[in-house]
């Protein structure tokens, strides 16, 4: 009688468990599920970061002298959009930050060089 208990007892504590975990585990899928996804804005601009990673490279070792335009453009753009982006925000402060004084400077760098037919 007394093994039969406590048998009884282990295998009331086996679906004890075993209703716990299936709780823990209906909770956990439900905590995934609820963790949005990532915005496309933000999959468009990783899919672009990455393409620019391989392309300027390239363009400059196989094109080096149209090097200096195509980061000038690039720089114009992205620093302008960003300027707006950063008024709308009231955030324009981090233009100050060193990348962008870094990138002017290099605009600046190109322009002098350009001018001085170091690229022709």
């Amino acid at each position: 009688m007394l093994k039969q208990t406590r048998q009884g007892g282990l295998r009331g504590k086996f679906v004890d468990l075993k209703a716990r975990l299936k709780e823990k585990q209906h909770l956990a899928m439900k905590m995934l599920r609820a963790v949005s996804p990532l915005h496309f804005k933000n999959k468009v601009s990783f899919a672009l970061g990455v393409a620019n990673v391989i392309a300027v490279p390239y363009i400059m070792g196989a094109f080096p002298k149209y090097f200096p335009f195509v980061h000038s453009v690039e720089v114009v753009f992205l620093v302008l959009f960003r300027l707006a982006y950063y008024f709308v925000l009231q955030k324009h402060y981090f233009l100050l930050d060193f990348c962008y004084f870094a990138n002017v400077l290099t605009l600046l760098n190109l322009g002098y060089s350009i001018k001085m037919r170091h690229f022709r």
